[in-house]
């Protein structure tokens, strides 16, 4: 995970970081974690867009 992370660009400290992470939103919410576009898919009537 980090090294792909870092292949992506992101600095190899904070994929150290992100490393340590993996879990914690199952831990802290009782659920699985979901991506941002999953999100987003769930909440769109929350945001709709304006016209203009």
């Amino acid at each position: 995970m980090v090294d792909g992370a870092v292949a992506a660009g992101t600095p190899a400290d904070y994929a150290l970081v992100l490393r340590r992470l993996t879990g914690d939103t199952e831990k802290v919410t009782g659920g699985p974690a979901t991506t941002v576009r999953e999100f987003a898919e769930r909440h769109t009537r929350t945001w709709p867009l304006e016209e203009k």
